[in-house]
């Protein structure tokens, strides 16, 4: 026991943050996959949240207050994300596990922000979600900066460029396929928020002029009727934005 703990504090001691490129002649192409998808699953429900779920949650809990509501929300995760990434990066930096330095980060970070999605989906106080909001930037970031430092913490120099670019690929396709994939769900947040969460059937809902009257009034099941022509997406102003 004490010589195999004695070998676990040398490992730790001698274990080097960067690899050479004699120790990683092979581009690491699985390496670079992997954060391409992990970037990719980020950053796609991040921006769709935050540029198109969360403004039509808003306004549907407080249209009036619209505008001011989602400039607050947008200042105040702008905030607590950047102190969130400064510290939580650091910290990452001195951790020290059996599942490595960056593991555990990624992990506490995909679970929260998963469980916070799945929270603001039921929301109904803007206070609340404001809280909820920032909660979630400081498990988001606790995925951002951890796997960027992947990066030099596990690819040679010879091969950072070629890394970089699949990552930045990923990044491209999360901005703007989360918005593309999310638009369709604006009038009903609360689904799609529940979608990043987890994984299940969705069904779009149906914001034309057809279903105006049952909007105004909160008749959430007549929302979830399909369009007989599925090619026809109408998108009117109450609760839709």
């Amino acid at each position: 026991m004490t010589n195999l703990s004695s070998a676990q504090n040398d490992s730790v001691l001698n274990w080097s943050a960067t690899v050479s490129n004699e120790q990683q002649p092979k581009t690491p192409y699985r390496l670079g996959i992997a954060l391409c998808a992990g970037v990719l699953l980020w950053l796609g429900p991040y921006i769709g949240t935050a540029t198109v779920l969360l403004p039509a949650r808003v306004a549907i809990i407080d249209p009036a207050n619209k505008a001011n509501i989602v400039a607050m929300l947008s200042v105040s995760a702008m905030i607590v994300a950047t102190i969130a990434n400064i510290l939580i990066g650091a910290f990452s930096d001195v951790t020290r596990s059996r599942f490595g330095r960056r593991t555990p980060w990624l992990i506490i970070g995909s679970a929260g922000s998963a469980a916070m999605l799945l929270i603001m989906g039921r929301t109904e106080s803007v206070t609340l979600l404001l809280i909820e909001w920032c909660v979630f930037q400081v498990f988001l970031n606790a995925i951002v900066a951890p796997l960027l430092a992947v990066i030099s913490d596990r690819i040679a120099p010879a091969h950072r460029g070629t890394i970089s670019s699949i990552y930045a690929f990923g990044f491209t396709m999360g901005i703007f396929g989360g918005q593309f994939i999310n638009a369709p769900f604006s009038g009903r947040p609360d689904d799609r928020v529940h979608l990043h969460g987890h994984t299940h059937p969705s069904v779009r809902a149906d914001c034309g002029p057809d279903h105006e009257r049952e909007l105004q009034q909160g008749n959430a099941e007549a929302l979830l009727q399909p369009r007989h022509d599925p090619g026809q997406f109408q998108c009117s102003p109450p609760g839709c934005t």
